[in-house]
């Protein structure tokens, strides 16, 4: 294996940073990130597994659920993002993925170890700061590895972690939890992460990147208001707000509503439903592999009209779902949904990187999992336990099945955006 210090620059100063590093290495760095990112997906995962067992435990309403799964993770998240960010696009893209990585570890596990709800709120708070460097430094480091023409299918594959990580949170950790409890689970999650950051800290290699002589006296103000005075990034990334409404709202309640509505024990919910989010993931991400790149090519729109259909698409596909009373036909359709977005929305990470250029691609992976987060995240799932609350009394049986429903309107409000931003996007391009 080639180490950092073995590296020079193919095609002299200032040659872009792909071409550092062989197809092999490219395809083995996507492998450790693959594998780094799973495991932010699981450690976040995991609660939405066991709300059922804390809501008994601790007493809590929808409401206060929906608070618990969202707001210390996402507050701190969206708080802690912007700062990784700017230190990817400064120093070691590694060290700051390989930092994050074990401090989102150990938070985890110190929630298995929480004996009372502050203590397990302050933990997810935890997890959330350290996941906030996941993202700016992963994406960072695939736009650096890979050219402009292959980074669709990298996005693509990367993307597709978070379903495996859903899938060890959900149908592993839904065993986990009845043979251990909600805590045990915690802990066993967390401790899969430590084989991988051994792989990470071994493997990956930091590329050498060209600077410019003014590069350290960039202001953060100068950087923000030249991505967000991009036509297509802004609204992209109201969009991207709005999307996050959903995947981190009626998305995040669904396992619950298994359990609630239809019948299943926790092992059982977990594990059919993380069956049916990998293999609706699994096909959308080769399909996703094979199509993004060459839409791309063909029109640099399609980047964004492609998010933009799928969202308009999966807000119908979820009030079929919430119509149905038979787990079989509803795990079925949520297999596409997670299909479709599998396919559609890596597309976004790849917009964002052709917009922003190689300096700036740590601050602009940040501002958009702020806008996913701070605001998708966080009011998702507030709104969809508050709404759930609210329909209780009027229909005491199906008040989350409904609440699940309503929550799908956002993505609506999403394709607009994204569909008014991919008339930017090639004039904004900047590769």
């Amino acid at each position: 294996m080639t180490t950092a210090g073995e590296i020079t620059p193919a095609g002299g100063e200032g040659a872009e940073p792909w071409r550092q590093f062989t197809s092999r290495q490219r395809w083995l760095f996507l492998l450790i990130l693959f594998l780094v990112v799973t495991t932010s997906y699981a450690d976040r995962f995991v609660l939405p597994l066991v709300l059922e067992p804390i809501k008994v435990e601790f007493g809590l309403t929808d409401t206060e659920l929906g608070l618990l799964s969202g707001l210390p993770f996402t507050l701190c998240y969206a708080l802690c993002t912007l700062p990784f960010g700017r230190l990817a696009d400064r120093y070691s893209r590694k060290k700051v993925l390989l930092f994050s990585l074990i401090l989102w570890s150990v938070m985890t596990g110190l929630c298995g170890l929480a004996q009372g709800l502050l203590m397990l709120f302050v933990a997810r708070m935890g997890v959330g700061v350290g996941e906030g460097g996941a993202m700016p430094s992963s994406h960072a480091l695939v736009a650096s590895y890979f050219p402009a023409e292959q980074r669709g299918t990298a996005f693509v594959l990367l993307a597709s972690s978070a379903t495996a990580g859903t899938f060890i949170a959900f149908a592993i950790g839904g065993w986990l939890t009845d043979l251990y409890g909600w805590r045990g689970t915690f802990i066993a999650v967390a401790a899969f992460s430590i084989p991988v950051a051994l792989l990470a800290a071994i493997v990956l290699v930091e590329p050498t990147r060209p600077e410019a002589d003014d590069d350290r006296a960039r202001h953060f103000r100068d950087d923000c208001a030249k991505l967000l005075g991009k036509r297509s990034y802004l609204l992209m990334i109201v969009g991207i707000s709005f999307y996050g409404m959903f995947v981190h709202g009626p998305v995040m309640f669904i396992p619950t509503f298994l359990v609630r509505e239809m019948g299943l024990g926790l092992a059982a919910a977990g594990a059919q439903y993380g069956t049916a989010v990998t293999i609706g993931t699994l096909v959308g991400t080769a399909i996703g592999a094979l199509s993004v790149d060459r839409l791309q090519r063909h029109d640099l729109r399609w980047l964004l009209w492609l998010p933009a259909a799928s969202a308009a698409l999966v807000s119908l596909l979820t009030a079929l779902a919430m119509s149905m009373r038979e787990v079989g036909p509803f795990l079925l359709v949520v297999g596409i949904i997670y299909c479709i977005l599998t396919i559609a929305v890596p597309a976004l990470g790849v917009a964002a990187q052709r917009i922003c250029g190689d300096r700036l691609r740590g601050t602009a992976t940040s501002l958009y999992m702020i806008a996913l987060t701070l605001i998708g995240a966080t009011l998702g799932p507030i709104l969809t336990g508050a709404i759930s609350d609210a329909l209780a009394p009027g229909f005491p049986t199906d008040h989350l099945r409904y609440a699940l429903a309503i929550m799908a309107l956002p993505l609506l409000a999403g394709a607009l955006f994204w569909a008014a931003a991919s008339r930017a996007i090639a004039a904004d391009a900047v590769e």
